[in-house]
């Protein structure tokens, strides 16, 4: 979501908010026996595990649980990446870590700076002060700059006040592309971008697992918005990760798979760049690259949000083809 996006989407919502705060603080210890419909946690390999949320956007039904939380069993610790956009999903996310694991949370990993994704590390900071919480150095310049304060307002916003009460427990370890995070019975490896999804993305390779966590690079049965994105830096890091050919792949939103659900949004996103700049050389308008590729995507339009971001995914590209030219 851009910023300007989400600046709308609150104005939108302001008039509300105050009445809609209250009443969802007062029904928030019900929504904790939603959070596990469906599914529940998926079980990937004898360390890790997966919850998949809803492939909704943020609302008041699934309380803004849309993202994919990992639990990681170390020797002496548990990970977790991604622990959701509420204080009250990353409580929720504690009670299935102590199902799996007398162990202490030690280590929170963060994929990118969209809120959905981490602000449950302020439950997880509450009950495990001792965790150490990880993201790249841009996510966390950029939730400190005030990016965090606006995606809880956001999310307050668009779940109708589900995530009241949430707080921003910011990252405070900068991670590197290529860096080692020793873990004893985990040793995971940093793989980060300068500009994919956003400008904050890390991925994460669970070495000994063969499990990658793709973040919102990559995503499974949902295409995902790229107005802070780049399409060709996205593409280059899912070809990244695709050449570890692991035997698992988790996105950020949608059911975890093999190398299939990499190559899958890896290829969306290069037919969109690859029309864009083939027809650009013509220079054909984005309105009429998209009714002449359309046909090439029948197995992405099935997909959640297809309809409301294909076009737009080819006016972006369009620009974007048109800007790396100078």
């Amino acid at each position: 979501m851009s910023t300007s996006y989400r600046l709308n989407k609150f104005l939108k919502y302001s008039s509300s908010t105050i009445t809609t705060l209250v009443l969802g603080f007062f029904s928030i210890t019900g929504a904790m026996a939603n959070f596990n419909e469906g599914e529940g946690i998926q079980k990937i390999t004898d360390r890790v595990f997966v919850i998949h949320g809803s492939l909704d956007l943020p609302n008041a039904e699934n309380k803004g649980f849309m993202n994919n939380p990992v639990i990681a069993l170390g020797d002496n610790g548990v990970v977790v990446i991604d622990p959701g956009s509420s204080s009250d999903i990353g409580r929720y996310i504690i009670e299935q870590v102590k199902k799996l694991s007398s162990k202490p949370i030690t280590h929170v990993l963060s994929t990118h700076i969209h809120g959905d994704h981490w602000l449950g590390n302020h439950a997880i900071f509450e009950e495990y002060p001792q965790a150490q919480f990880f993201a790249h150095p841009d996510m966390i310049s950029a939730a400190n700059a005030g990016e965090a304060d606006r995606w809880i307002a956001l999310l307050n916003s668009l779940t109708s006040g589900a995530t009241a009460g949430t707080s921003a427990h910011i990252p405070d370890n900068a991670l590197h592309d290529g860096q080692n995070l020793a873990i004893p019975g985990l040793p995971i490896r940093v793989h980060l971008s300068d500009h994919a999804h956003t400008t904050t993305d890390a991925m994460f390779e669970l070495i000994d697992e063969s499990v990658v966590i793709l973040g919102d690079n990559g995503l499974n049965g949902r295409i995902g918005r790229m107005d802070d994105g780049h399409f060709l830096g996205n593409i280059t890091a899912l070809k990244k990760v695709i050449d570890i050919n692991a035997k698992w792949y988790v996105p950020g939103h949608g059911k975890t798979g093999t190398i299939e659900v990499a190559t899958k949004y890896h290829n969306y996103l290069k037919m969109i760049h690859d029309a864009a700049k083939h027809y650009g050389e013509d220079f054909m308008p984005a309105f009429e690259i998209k009714q002449t590729i359309e046909e090439d995507f029948k197995a992405y339009a099935s997909w959640h949000s297809f309809d409301e971001q294909f076009g737009r995914h080819v006016s972006l590209a369009s620009l974007e083809v048109e800007q790396d030219a100078f």
